[in-house]
């Protein structure tokens, strides 16, 4: 199957050895000479004579960067709207293209940055350049469609609760939705899946209901994931920044090309992405508890009431609520364990983007330690 995907994908000629040498040279008296402006464009431009720059022992390739941009930002043919992002490393430097330049310079500078460190790109173009920082969701006007970040076991990431490559190459298949483009990011695997065109947020709704689909998209891929024992990566923010292809991976310390290894025609619709969205989980049972006194009391509407009052929380504030709202449903309620999952997925399917599963599962194991007040101090009494 990876071989069938390979064949689907031009690849830019790699320079022959005279001129890597002859190109890394000019680079170095460039540099030599203070001539190099904000991370190599002038030294681009010097060593532009095919579609590669020198990077240390890898070749970013420019071609391959422009394919990237114009699949993501120009399916209409015309100018992109906003600003895209450009961060690198290690310098923590963020820049910003106008979106009627994407398919000029832009993709040589972009192979000149790459051949000094990593480089990222926003997914979702910004409304105006950022005053601080890569920019915030808020601060987003269009998305190219859907996108997942697929770590991988290797020398970058060691956890065994992830896929091995060829077991991601085959989940990607699986799920059933042709990707766009999927780039080999060094590391795993970045699959797009873009819209017929640009969707451009003509209000807060607009931009709010893409954030929900992504966060719903990404949970339901999340909990087919968790079915093979993986933990994959929640990347569904709107701010979210990847790696383009055609630029390198230096992670490890050996720079490692990032390519597209597959592409197609596959354009979508919003709605389209249902059939991947997780679905709400049903109503946990009603519990109906009995007091010392022989009454029953009906908790579930009290528990709803209440994770309705606590209502959707978003990055940065999910998890310490979740936290508390699980020692109040374990120790408070004295619920046991499988209990507390159940309402807090419930009140989780709320959250934007919503907490991974496994995250879940540790609050509601983990409720009753270090509480601080009497168990079950919190049951109705009738």
């Amino acid at each position: 199957m990876l071989i069938a995907w390979r064949h689907r994908v031009p690849h830019g000629p790699l320079t022959l050895l005279p001129n890597v040498i002859a190109r890394l040279v000019t680079y170095l008296a460039l540099a030599l000479a203070g001539e190099i402006w904000r991370g190599g464009i002038l030294a681009v431009v010097a060593l532009r004579r095919g579609p590669t720059v020198a990077g240390g022992l890898g070749m970013t390739d420019r071609v391959a960067v422009a394919d990237y941009l114009r699949t993501l930002y120009g399916a209409d043919g015309g100018d992109a709207p906003g600003y895209l992002a450009v961060f690198s490393l290690p310098k923590r430097e963020t820049r910003t293209v106008a979106g009627d330049e994407l398919f000029g310079e832009t993709p040589d500078m972009i192979a000149g940055m790459a051949a000094l460190g990593d480089v990222y790109l926003g997914v979702c173009l910004l409304k105006a350049p950022p005053s601080s920082g890569r920019g915030k969701a808020e601060d987003t006007v269009a998305t190219p469609g859907q996108w997942l970040d697929l770590d991988v076991r290797g020398p970058n990431h060691s956890q065994h609760d992830l896929p091995t490559r060829d077991e991601a190459i085959g989940f990607i298949q699986s799920l059933g939705v042709e990707p766009t483009q999927v780039i080999e990011s060094g590391g795993g695997f970045q699959v797009h899946w873009c819209y017929e065109t640009l969707q451009v947020f003509a209000s807060e709704t607009d931009r709010r209901n893409a954030e929900v689909l992504n966060a719903r998209v990404q949970a339901g891929i999340i909990a087919k994931g968790a079915e093979h024992g993986w933990r994959l990566d929640n990347t569904s923010d709107l701010a979210r920044i990847l790696r383009p292809a055609g630029t390198l991976n230096w992670k490890t310390g050996k720079p490692v090309p990032v390519k597209t290894i597959y592409r197609s025609d596959a354009r979508y619709r919003p709605r389209d992405f249902v059939q991947l969205c997780m679905r709400k989980p049903a109503p946990p049972p009603v519990r109906v508890l009995t007091t010392p006194s022989g009454n029953t009391a009906d908790d579930s509407r009290r528990i709803r009431a209440y994770l309705a009052k606590v209502g959707c929380r978003g990055e940065g504030d999910r998890d310490n609520t979740c936290r508390r709202v699980a020692v109040w449903l374990g120790n408070d309620f004295g619920l046991s364990d499988d209990e507390v999952l159940a309402y807090l997925r419930e009140w989780n399917a709320m959250n934007t983007p919503p907490l991974p599963d496994h995250v879940l599962r540790d609050k509601a194991r983990r409720a009753r330690v270090g509480a601080k007040r009497q168990l079950g101090c919190a049951k109705s009494v009738a």
